[in-house]
């Protein structure tokens, strides 16, 4: 494993497949997938989500992001920042591990100082979010995909969307 930055390497690599400079690159892909696409994210926030932070929230239950993009310019663009007291990119230096590499869940257990047992993650996909998860012994649930099956040799809990994960997974008080 290349021990270089991924927030550089992702752009090195590419370049050199091409055979343009990295910084050409990786003005390309911050500006097509991590800048323009902010303006229509609040536009395809998922059904429920504001409602499932709300219910978090009230209960002081701490809520953190991990992203292999950016992710406090992600959150602020789906207008959810407030709700999150943790907010890692897989690509901050004290990780540099794409999902569904460990390394990310890993860090933000030790980060808030809890066991992985005590974390339940919230993806969206299960062969990155829940082998991930996994692999850090972290519960997942996707959001979205299916029921409560079998995908990427882990077992995975499934909802349509955060409305159910709300009423299935949090106990009301």
């Amino acid at each position: 494993m290349d021990p270089r930055p991924l927030d550089v390497l992702q752009f090195e690599r590419v370049a050199a497949r091409l055979d343009i400079d990295a910084r050409e690159v990786e003005r390309v892909i911050t500006e097509w997938m991590m800048r323009r696409p902010l303006k229509h994210l609040r536009l395809v926030r998922r059904r429920g989500l504001l409602q499932l932070l709300s219910h978090l929230a009230a209960r002081n239950i701490r809520i953190g992001a991990l992203s292999d993009y950016p992710v406090h310019e992600k959150l602020r663009a789906l207008g959810v920042a407030d709700y999150f007291s943790l907010g890692l990119c897989t690509t901050d230096r004290e990780i540099n591990a794409f999902k569904p590499h460990a390394k990310g869940f890993q860090y933000a257990c030790e980060h808030w100082g809890i066991a992985p047992q005590e974390v339940l993650y919230v993806g969206d996909r299960p062969e990155t979010d829940g082998v991930g998860a996994a692999a850090a012994g972290i519960r997942c649930v996707i959001v979205g995909r299916g029921g409560i099956g079998h995908s990427g040799g882990i077992d995975r809990a499934a909802v349509p969307a955060f409305g159910e994960l709300r009423h299935a997974f949090i106990v009301s008080g």
